[in-house]
């Protein structure tokens, strides 16, 4: 009789299985109506303590899994399952709760990002969002040290800006002059 003393793999946290996402594409001009395969048959999982990091060329289909596995674009066919859930079966408001649990970063800050929002906006809506997941309790609990942190960052920025601003004017000074 053979023991293993190796301890037993830890349950996928995230768990990605034969994912296929496909967008229907028009006929034009009395063509035939077609299909567009995204991303086709994409399968793997995540232990707790494991990162992933989609690479590959523009156009590859990094986006479309990412919005597939979150159900922002719920895919054609596969199954995401989240701590043992199926994301599939799961209602909005469920589904709500749980991307509050899951973290997602999209290459495209652009894409991603609004510029008319500052850091703190940005935080404050995560609480807005979440709070019902996170309990009021805690996001009021956590709301001072993430404002704090937003002061922190647009008092760093005006700092750097206004740096910018004098080292700018001093290089274009002529000789003898002060800015």
């Amino acid at each position: 009789m053979l023991m293993s003393t190796a301890p037993a793999p830890a349950a996928p946290i995230l768990s990605v299985r034969n994912l296929s996402k496909h967008y229907p594409l028009r006929a034009w001009w009395g063509g035939k109506a077609s299909v567009f395969r995204a991303v086709e048959d994409v399968s793997f999982e995540i232990r707790p303590g494991e990162t992933l990091g989609l690479v590959g060329e523009s156009g590859s289909g990094k986006s479309t899994i990412g919005r597939a596995v979150t159900m922002l674009n719920p895919p054609t066919s596969g199954t995401v399952a989240f701590e043992g859930t199926d994301l599939a079966g799961l209602g909005a408001r469920e589904m709500r709760r749980m991307r509050a649990r899951i973290q997602t970063v999209f290459q495209d800050p652009y894409a991603a990002l609004n510029p008319r929002m500052s850091a703190g906006d940005y935080v404050a809506e995560v609480f807005r969002l979440h709070r019902p997941a996170m309990g009021r309790g805690s996001a009021a609990r956590r709301w001072p040290a993430c404002s704090s942190v937003s002061g922190s960052i647009r008092a760093s920025w005006a700092a750097t800006r206004t740096s910018s601003r004098a080292a700018s004017a001093s290089a274009s000074a002529s000789p003898g002059q002060s800015p």
